[in-house]
């Protein structure tokens, strides 16, 4: 496992993983009522930024986010004692999504739309 320290390895790590994640990661992300499957989002969003950093974050991301193109929404990911907030958008309405950046966020809090 590769620990991450504060700074430059992070900032390094941020964008090699805009840079891994750049392509648009397509997945079945909707329930009924239009909105992205929040633990299917949080496994390809851990899968992103583990090609990363190197070792896979346990991956939180919010419920009720409506699947249309444009909608931005953050997840959480711990990963080697530390939390980033992963920041998405949708860039269509059928679940295709990209990765637009992540960076560290204060401990103690959880993912947010």
């Amino acid at each position: 496992m590769r620990r991450l320290r504060a700074g430059g390895h992070l900032a390094r790590a941020a964008a090699l993983a805009a840079i891994v994640v750049a392509g648009i990661l397509v997945v079945a992300l909707f329930g009924r009522d239009r909105t992205i499957d929040a633990a299917s989002a949080a496994q390809r969003v851990a899968s992103a930024v583990e090609r990363s950093l190197g070792t896979r974050p346990r991956v939180t991301c919010p419920e009720g986010v409506e699947a249309q193109r444009g909608e931005r929404f953050t997840c959480t990911a711990d990963s080697a004692g530390q939390r980033l907030r992963v920041r998405v958008e949708l860039v269509d309405g059928d679940g295709a999504f990209r990765i637009v950046g992540f960076d560290a966020a204060p401990r103690g809090r959880g993912a947010a739309g």
